[in-house]
């Protein structure tokens, strides 16, 4: 009897402690996606889908152009796999890459039930009508053949707009965001460089993922992780523990000694602006005139025509100068306010823009161009080769303003200033060479070879004219300006 009364006695306990557990909300685990390019061989696709898997990996999207063996290897192995036909970075010419191919893509990867879903199109215009309505056409047509396989798209901000609204939504993740910035999105996007950084900066970031997103799709570059294993073997278990474990625990190896690289771009402005410094210095004709031009111009003009003034051998040192110093501030401006994603939807189209040489290039041959296309066409107009010097300290002297652009550009960069700041410096590097154009056109005006209309007439107006009709060409025939665009839309939707 009184063993019954004991046992009852227990039975408020029991149902106390029933009540505790199950009141607590259980923390999921992250839901991991690899964002993989496959590689080219089959022994690497075989190495690197068994490093996945040994990380607690189950989905893949892979990203290819064609419907391949690696997908059916990949279903084999027992990933769930969605496809991404690499329709990247369309705007208002290139969509039609989807609209006359969408029935064949379509067919050619739901032709089975190999793939889950697939990544309809990612980084895109997608204020564009024409280009919402072929992805809209290119989900019904899947949706024929394949009606339970989900249709995704990557942007950098959530689009409310109606016509995605059977599209599950993968935005991109920046730390400056708020995570209630992502409360619609189906899942987030990191591309985070786990080859880049250490165990630790890894391990914070995925920590911050679980405890913000763990009810959502977690994608990441899965070509940035595998890179990491090389020299990081232990990223494979960090990986496993929050894909697998509601309450990771992985045991950290003491933190990297700091190790700062230097700033390579702040080294490079110093040595150009000592290599300026040392000319201003040892020049003494260059040193009384540098500042003749801004505060007593008329007198200026008229020492360059008379002569008395000659810059012939600092004139081929300063266009050299000003490339040198646009390249620099050009390269820097680039990375730090289209950085990521903005920027490679222009390294697609052109591959100079996908490396610090090729932005670098970029900017020195264009100033270096501009220039010597203006002391060309000046000179020509005046029907004499002696004026070419005097044409040069013209055209060049007002771009002395590129030195302090140039300084102030990197420096913002550096002391991480709004990025509105450091896109205005770029546009003044950009239109400076082609105002100086027409500065030295009106100087000349003063004292021409042939009529002062006739000089405007042959100089800043046709080379107005020409200018218009260039941009029009480029235009109509390139996608330059379209993926100028994009770039635009990409960084105002990330920002």
């Amino acid at each position: 009897m009184s063993e019954n009364r004991f046992n009852i006695s227990l039975i408020p306990l029991l149902l106390t402690c029933w009540v505790v557990a199950f009141s607590v909300p259980a923390q999921a685990q992250l839901q991991m996606v690899a964002h993989w390019q496959e590689p080219a061989s089959q022994i690497e696709i075989e190495e690197q889908a068994r490093i996945l898997l040994d990380a607690g990996i189950r989905t893949i999207v892979l990203t290819s152009s064609v419907r391949t063996t690696t997908a059916s290897y990949l279903y084999d192995q027992g990933f769930d796999v969605i496809a991404d036909p690499k329709f990247n970075y369309l705007h208002r010419k290139n969509f039609i890459n989807i609209s006359d191919n969408k029935e064949r893509i379509a067919d050619a990867f739901f032709a089975d039930n190999i793939f889950i879903g697939i990544l309809s199109t990612s980084w895109s215009a997608f204020y564009y009508t024409p280009l919402k309505q072929s992805l809209s056409d290119f989900r019904t047509r899947i949706q024929a053949n394949r009606p339970d396989a989900t249709h995704y798209i990557l942007a950098g901000t959530y689009l409310e707009d109606n016509v995605f609204a059977g599209f599950r939504q993968i935005v991109f993740f920046t730390d400056e965001r708020e995570p209630a910035f992502y409360t619609n999105a189906t899942g987030v996007y990191t591309d985070f460089d786990f080859s880049e950084n250490d165990l630790h900066a890894s391990e914070q970031l995925l920590s911050n993922l679980l405890d913000n997103f763990s009810d959502k799709e977690i994608w990441f570059n899965a070509n940035h992780f595998i890179d990491a294993v090389d020299t990081k073997p232990q990223i494979i278990n960090l990986f496993k523990e929050y894909a697998t474990q509601s309450e990771p625990k992985f045991p950290l190896p003491a933190p990297d000694s700091e190790n700062r690289s230097a700033n390579f771009g702040v080294l490079i402005l110093v040595l150009l602006s000592l290599t300026f410094a040392v000319i201003f210095r040892l020049d003494p004709v260059y040193n009384k005139a540098f500042f003749r031009y801004f505060n007593n111009h008329p007198f200026f003009i008229v020492d360059v025509f008379e002569r008395h003034l000659r810059f012939g051998r600092l004139s081929a040192f300063l266009i050299t100068l000003f490339s040198l110093f646009s390249g620099l501030a050009g390269m820097e401006a680039m990375r730090y306010v289209f950085s990521g994603p903005a920027l490679n939807g222009l390294t697609l189209n052109y591959e100079i823009f996908a490396s610090n040489t090729g932005l670098f290039l970029f900017f020195a041959l264009l100033n270096l161009g501009l220039n010597a296309i203006s002391i060309a066409w000046i000179s020509a107009t005046c029907i004499r080769t002696d004026v070419i010097p005097q044409t040069a300290a013209l055209v060049l002297w007002p771009q002395h303003i590129l030195i302090l652009v140039s300084m102030l550009t990197v420096v913002f960069v550096y002391a991480g200033y709004s990025p509105f700041v450091v896109l205005i410096a770029l546009a003044l590097l950009i239109i400076l060479p082609y105002l100086s154009f027409y500065f030295a056109s009106m100087d000349f005006a003063q004292n021409p070879t042939l009529s002062p209309g006739l000089h405007h007439l042959l100089t800043s107006i046709l080379f107005t004219v020409v200018v218009v009709l260039i941009i029009v060409v480029i235009y109509n025939y390139s996608y330059f300006f379209q993926a100028v665009e994009l770039m635009l839309y990409n960084w105002y939707t990330l920002k």
